[in-house]
C-alpha cells in the first residue's frame, strides 16, 4: 500500500523531471 503511493509519487516526479529537462533544453536551444 505504502509501496504502490511511493512508487506513484516517484512515477510523476519522473513526469516532472522529463517535462523540466525538456524545458531547460528549449530554452538552451533559444539562447
Amino acid at each position: 500500500m505504502v509501496e504502490a503511493e511511493v512508487a506513484n509519487l516517484l512515477g510523476q516526479t519522473d513526469e516532472i523531471g522529463k517535462m523540466l529537462r525538456s524545458m531547460i533544453r528549449s530554452l538552451q536551444q533559444k539562447s
